[in-house]
């Protein structure tokens, strides 16, 4: 069954969180849908391999709003020590399986880390800063196939999106329509294709690389 968490009637809230330090302190350890990830535990920052599944970051606002700043699949390590503890925010947007990890043994993995995380976060500035719509949402699917395609789901190219429409237009800094303009777009342009929200097939890399990076335009 696909993640009912990316239907588009969900209400996509981030709001109601079910703190996973409840249950006994493990090394590892499997976490549902929509519960929040600890990022420190008694003030220390805590660092976590994802194994398996789909983790986002964010912050709220004291209105409700709120900015994703990163989404993360299998494979990364976020730490704590990268965020800021007072104001970021964890989450499992799909049930996902972590391992956490003693930053006194693997420093080089928490530096490793760090930097890309850095890295991925100067590029979201300047995709909220100067990119298109289009453009957006083009380097968003790139970067969740890259992410996610290795799963296996539909064969090469094809990925689960994990995220609603609603929380793709949090992490681009657009609407839901704009971010459902743009989906029905590329499908017709056969540069992705999808019969269900969540399973989306990357036709033309090509081509949806050109969109993100503006070389060209859409029609």
């Amino acid at each position: 069954m696909l993640n009912s968490l990316s239907r588009d009637d969900d209400v996509s809230s981030l709001h109601a969180l079910k703190p996973c330090l409840d249950a006994p302190w493990t090394h590892q350890r499997s976490i549902s849908a929509r519960t929040g990830i600890p990022l420190a535990r008694s003030g220390a920052p805590l660092t976590f391999r994802l194994r398996q599944g789909c983790v986002a970051l964010f912050r709220e606002l004291s209105d409700n709003r709120r900015q994703i700043l990163d989404v993360f699949g299998p494979g990364w390590v976020v730490s704590g020590e990268c965020v800021d503890l007072g104001e970021c925010r964890a989450i499992a947007v799909c049930p996902v399986r972590i391992e956490f990890i003693d930053p006194f043994q693997n420093r080089k993995a928490i530096t490793d880390a760090t930097r890309r995380m850095l890295i991925r976060a100067q590029a979201h500035s300047l995709l909220l800063g100067r990119k298109t719509a289009t453009e957006r949402v083009a380097s968003a699917l790139l970067d969740l196939a890259d992410q996610f395609s290795r799963q296996g789901h539909g064969g090469r190219g094809s990925f689960l999106l994990y995220l609603s429409r609603s929380e793709l237009a949090d992490w681009l800094g657009l609407t839901h329509e704009t971010i459902s303009r743009c989906l029905s777009r590329f499908k017709r342009d056969r540069l992705i294709a999808f019969t269900q929200p969540e399973l989306i097939t990357i036709r033309d890399r090509q081509a949806l690389q050109a969109l993100a990076t503006g070389a060209m335009r859409a029609a």
